[in-house]
């Protein structure tokens, strides 16, 4: 008996074809759904940075706020006891303090002893040569002398005992009392290299120009 064999016929190109093409466009789909999926997680993770970075920016702000207020109360707080101490002042106290408080008056000295401490230097170098000091000399250290004692008697005019609470004010007594002492032993005793090493200490002076910079700062 002879045996039958049933093949079945492939199917059409066509719909292979039309498979194929389903399964192309499924697959743009989903390679465009993926797509959307990640641009729109990172836009939300963006957002979120912007998100902190705005939150850090305003918590910086408020900070500095709220420390620019807590210097403004302390400045009126100052001021205030500071106006209240000086209601019983003399007129003449007053003006003084005007005076020796002001920036302009700050910046003189501290020009004065930058000037000054220049001439301590050439001074130096020439007593180290063993030659005499010209006459201009001898007279601008008595005036520079005259001008330090001077704002010292202002400050202590004008603070009373609470001169002594600051350091400033202790500096520049020591160099004035320094000066006096060195003068007056040289005047007296001669010009003696252990006397003159007293003249030094107005180099100290220039700490005090320190602080007038950073009054300007």
């Amino acid at each position: 008996v002879p045996l039958s064999l049933h093949v079945s016929a492939p199917p059409p190109c066509h719909s292979l074809s039309a498979h194929t093409a389903n399964a192309v466009v499924l697959a743009g789909k989903a390679q465009h759904a993926g797509a959307a999926a990640m641009a729109t997680a990172l836009g939300i993770e963006d957002d979120d940075k912007d998100r902190r970075r705005e939150t850090r920016r305003q918590s910086s702000d408020d900070l500095k706020d709220f420390d620019l207020a807590r210097r403004g109360s302390i400045n009126r707080l100052h001021h205030s006891e500071k106006a209240n101490q000086r209601a019983t002042w003399s007129e003449l106290r007053l003006n003084v303090a005007e005076i020796a408080e002001s920036r302009t008056y700050e910046l003189i000295m501290g020009v004065v002893i930058v000037l000054n401490s220049g001439l301590i230097i050439y001074e130096t170098n020439e007593r180290a040569a063993k030659q005499e000091l010209h006459l201009w000399q001898k007279i601008t250290n008595t005036v520079l002398l005259i001008v330090y004692t001077t704002d010292v008697a202002m400050r202590f005019f004008i603070y009373r005992f609470s001169f002594f609470s600051s350091k400033w004010n202790m500096l520049d007594l020591f160099v004035v009392i320094s000066d006096v002492v060195s003068e007056a032993l040289i005047q007296f005793i001669g010009d003696i290299p252990s006397f003159a090493v007293l003249r030094i200490t107005r180099i100290c002076r220039l700490l005090r120009f320190v602080h007038v910079l950073l009054l300007f700062r």
